[in-house]
């Protein structure tokens, strides 16, 4: 089991989403937000045989401003993430106007 503190202070990530199997066997998750609730996109990373959390996986590249579903195309080193709603927007309820909003 993964402890949200150690999401929370390792990562800087607070809403974790959709997980998917790596080559290697480790496991990434997408994050749509930060602990605040704001919008903050990128991964984490867990050990595929003991679920440790490693870390985020965007260590050398900028994270998206928000995320949701991605798919990562190993033979070509390529990861496409898509944008998510922003959580705190999302606790609310779904508002047409939010889409005007800047995250």
């Amino acid at each position: 089991m993964i402890e949200p503190v150690d999401v929370f202070w390792k990562c800087n990530k607070g809403y974790l989403n959709v997980p998917r199997s790596l080559p290697n066997g480790d496991i990434l998750i997408a994050n749509t937000g930060d602990p605040a609730g704001n919008a903050k996109g990128g991964f984490i990373v867990l050990d595929g045989e003991t679920f440790e959390l490693k870390g985020n996986w965007e260590n050398e590249c900028e994270a998206p401003p928000s995320g949701y579903d991605f798919w990562f195309q190993p033979r070509h080193n390529v990861l496409i993430s898509s944008a998510g709603i922003v959580p705190k927007r999302a606790g609310r309820g779904f508002c047409p106007s939010d889409l005007k909003k800047v995250l």
